[in-house]
């Protein structure tokens, strides 16, 4: 059972009496997104061995990531259902892809193409999101054709640098994909348009979570969907109300996939909007007519870059509470950090010789301070605030772009965490065979309530 759960009276009862006798919205309250940032491991159920299970982050967006706790055989679950949203794109699992993520696959000091490196197991051409620019756009055109992939998956804010700047600057290329598959950011309609335009083919967009937790895709009729099979999805008002059709309103997520860290009915962080009307396609599931996401911040840099995905520079650090990377101008970046009692001068100087900020701008900030080159020397600019009340806004900077959450696939894990990880097979028609039953999570996190 998990800690948090053994405890609770609502579900116990739930458990023992059934459904028909008390709704499971009743037994179960709300669980906050703080409430498993505070103490992540009272989730981890001890009905899994530890030594069968990986660890994942969530992408942080306040500084603070969540350390998720995911079983191997959830692992391979979320590779079979990532194999359906593909299927129903028309593509095979094992055809050449390439991936933008926000992954540094490449030193950040690079100047020079090639901008990616071949994942062979998984038949991948992994690109850095963080050398787009101005400048490298014809060696990124000319390598995607290199390369030539079936399916693009990608964050739409790096697809769509190129995309734009391809049909504005009428570049000729021979990149011929099938399909482009969005994820981790929120896809909007100008974004879209421009990528179908400069590679002629349909964008798929679907959203995941690190924490397992739901699954929405879109199908042939770009309607988007929640697999029933992964989680239980439903849409709430701020004051806990469901949400009629047509209403924005808080996404609350039951997971049905990951037993080694079961969370049920867990406000993520991010909005949707359901719709009246369903599908053409007749696939079982609530239908929405929008994932809204949340917004999210990028740096300009002097080149032209766009860095988004900052948040590796928390993970890495591990010892904040909330952050923030102010940019003011072109020439600078600050961070502001709530540190925790781990946080001191050695972690401070990990930060000023972090890649993650450095890549910000290469040739004028070393580190999270953002000192300038000689002669015009500047303080550090990595400032200790303590906790307000308010929690922290989030990363500001000069354009933003909206994100949400996304399925880690295998090559956007660790090596570590990819260790013994295989594609499962799907079956006939792309359905994945005999998923995991809710009576198995039931029993993983609550054996002890």
């Amino acid at each position: 059972g998990t800690q948090f759960y053994r405890g609770n009276d609502g579900l116990r009862r739930y458990l023992s009496e059934g459904n028909g006798y008390i709704a499971f919205t009743d037994a179960v309250s709300v669980l906050s997104k703080d409430e498993v940032r505070a103490s992540p491991d009272s989730f981890y159920s001890n009905a899994v061995n530890e030594s069968k299970c990986i660890y994942v982050n969530t992408s942080g967006t306040t500084g603070t990531p969540i350390n998720v706790r995911v079983s191997k055989r959830a692992m391979q679950w979320n590779y079979a259902f990532f194999t359906r949203v593909l299927e129903v794109a028309g593509l095979s699992p094992f055809a050449r892809s390439v991936t933008f993520a926000g992954r540094l696959v490449v030193q950040t000091e690079s100047s020079q193409p090639p901008f990616y490196r071949f994942n062979r197991a998984m038949n991948t051409a992994l690109f850095s999101s963080y050398h787009i620019s101005e400048k490298n756009m014809v060696a990124y055109i000319r390598e995607l054709e290199k390369i030539n992939p079936t399916y693009i998956d990608t964050y739409p804010s790096a697809l769509g640098s190129i995309a734009r700047y391809i049909n504005n600057e009428g570049v000729s290329h021979k990149v011929r994909t099938k399909a482009v598959i969005n994820s981790s950011e929120t896809l909007d309609q100008d974004t879209r348009s421009a990528i179908e335009s400069a590679f002629g083919s349909t964008v798929y967009d679907h959203y995941g979570c690190a924490e397992m937790s739901g699954l929405i895709y879109q199908c042939e009729q770009l309607k988007y969907h929640a697999d029933p099979l992964f989680g239980v999805v439903e849409v709430l008002s701020d004051t806990g109300t469901p949400c009629p059709s047509g209403v924005e309103g808080n996404l609350v997520l039951t997971g049905l996939v990951n037993e080694a860290m079961p969370l049920l009915r867990y406000e993520i962080g991010d909005r949707a909007i359901l719709s009246a009307n369903p599908c053409d396609c007749g696939r079982p599931g609530e239908v929405f007519e929008k994932i809204s996401g949340r917004k999210d911040d990028i740096i300009r840099t002097p080149s032209g870059k766009l860095i988004g995905r900052m948040d590796p520079l928390f993970k890495e650090l591990g010892c904040s509470v909330e952050a923030q990377i102010i940019q003011r101008d072109l020439t600078s970046v600050e961070v502001v950090v709530v540190a925790t009692d781990d946080f001191d001068a050695r972690v401070e100087t990990a930060i000023s010789s972090s890649g993650v900020i450095e890549r910000a701008n290469p040739r004028t900030h070393r580190a999270a301070g953002a000192r300038p080159e000689p002669p015009a020397p500047r303080r550090r600019a990595v400032r200790r605030q303590p906790a307000h009340p308010a929690r922290a806004a989030g990363r500001r900077g000069l354009d933003h772009q909206e994100p949400q959450r996304h399925l880690p696939r295998p090559d956007q894990l660790p090596v570590a965490a990819r260790r013994g990880a295989r594609r499962p097979a799907a079956a006939a028609g792309g359905l994945v065979t005999s998923p995991p039953a809710t009576s198995r999570v039931r029993h993983a996190a609550f054996e002890s309530a």
